[in-house]
């Protein structure tokens, strides 16, 4: 893939995952972590359905601060036991607070994205603000699952009440043609390790790419381990 493409839609992806965590309806501090009665989800499709978003073990998509329409789709999640009738979420303190953006197109390589990322546009994306000169890029590279992961503080307060750490972990990944960047942030005061934020991320990618795997895909994989039993009996 031509890198000026590469970097458009990188920076498209991260500017939508802060602009919806930060402006977005319902943002940190301010959202009711589902607001809507009754069961919460725990997938959003979106995209027209290209990509099904899922978060990781026991988190519920927030449907009041989530956008899944247009060429570009942003999902928040937080636990699902923050989702009670009647009982704002700003009364909890969730684990973390997860996002992911969609947008159309294939990311870059692993090469790419550390160009990208080592460069002053890169930063400008990683940045809330838009400003690169308060971010402190602290570890990316390729994890084993095929995603590029980075881990980047921004100086500058994410949300205007101080609710939420300027530390965060990033895992961009394409699924089904799309490139999907999620990212995690932590509560102010309950930070996040971060060998627990990385196997969150890790949960989350493997859980989006067997959500949005075509029916034919996911049913070959479950069958899989049977038929390679009964072949192997057979020989």
């Amino acid at each position: 893939m031509n890198i000026w493409i590469s970097k458009g839609l990188v920076a498209l992806g991260l500017l939508a995952v802060l602009g919806g965590c930060v402006t977005g309806p319902g943002s940190p501090g301010q959202s009711r972590f589902g607001g809507g009665l009754g069961t919460p989800a725990r997938q959003a499709p979106v995209l027209g359905g290209a990509v099904t978003v899922t978060g990781p073990e026991g988190y519920c998509v927030d449907k009041s601060a989530s956008r899944v329409g247009g060429q570009t789709a942003f999902v928040l999640m937080a636990p699902c036991e923050r989702f009670r009738r009647g009982v704002a979420g700003i009364l909890f303190r969730p684990r973390a607070l997860v996002t992911a953006t969609v947008t159309e197109g294939s990311g870059p390589t692993a090469s790419g994205y550390k160009r990208f990322f080592s460069e002053r546009e890169g930063l400008s994306a990683l940045s809330h603000n838009g400003n690169p000169e308060g971010v402190d890029v602290e570890s990316m590279g390729a994890a084993s699952d095929g995603s590029f992961r980075v881990t980047v503080t921004d100086s500058v307060a994410p949300d205007k009440n101080g609710l939420v750490d300027t530390r965060s972990w990033r895992a961009f990944f394409t699924v089904e043609g799309h490139l999907v960047a999620a990212s995690l942030r932590s509560p102010r005061g309950a930070p996040l390790s971060s060998d627990g934020a990385q196997s969150m991320l890790t949960q989350m990618v493997a859980a989006i790419r067997q959500a949005s795997a075509p029916p034919e895909t996911a049913e070959t994989a479950e069958t899989a381990p049977v038929a390679r039993a009964i072949s192997a009996l057979q020989d």
